[in-house]
C-alpha cells in the first residue's frame, strides 16, 4: 500500500488513499452500529448495505487499475500487484463485516 500510495499515477494514488479511507470509514461505521441498540434485523441491513457499498467502491478501483497504460514506468507486475492489493482489501474488509454479521445473529 505505501509503495502505490506515493506512486506516478495520480488517480491511482488518489483512488489507494479513497479507497483506504473507506475500508477505514466502513470499520468505524460497523463498530458505531454495534454500540447502538438495534434489532438483528436492521443490524443485518446496515451491513448487507456496507457490503454492497464496499463492493463498488472496489469495482470502481478496479476500473482505474484497467484504464492505466502499462509503460512510463508502469509494468505488468505493477498492475498486477495493484489488482491483487486491491482484491486483498475488499476480501478482508468483506470478511470482517460477514464475521461482524454472524456476531450480531449471536
Amino acid at each position: 500500500m505505501a509503495y502505490f500510495s506515493a506512486y506516478a499515477n495520480d488517480s491511482l494514488t488518489r483512488g489507494y488513499h479513497e479507497l483506504g479511507a473507506a475500508v477505514v470509514a466502513g470499520y468505524r461505521e460497523a463498530l458505531q452500529l454495534l454500540d447502538e441498540d438495534r434489532d438483528a434485523t436492521v443490524l443485518h441491513a446496515a451491513i448487507d448495505g456496507m457490503s454492497g457499498k464496499l463492493l463498488g467502491l472496489h469495482q470502481q478501483f478496479d476500473d482505474r487499475i484497467y484504464a492505466i497504460r502499462i509503460g512510463a514506468g508502469v509494468t505488468g507486475q505493477d498492475i498486477s500487484t495493484m489488482l491483487n492489493t486491491s482484491r486483498e482489501l475488499y476480501l478482508s474488509a468483506r470478511a470482517w463485516l460477514l464475521a461482524l454479521r454472524e456476531y450480531v445473529a449471536g
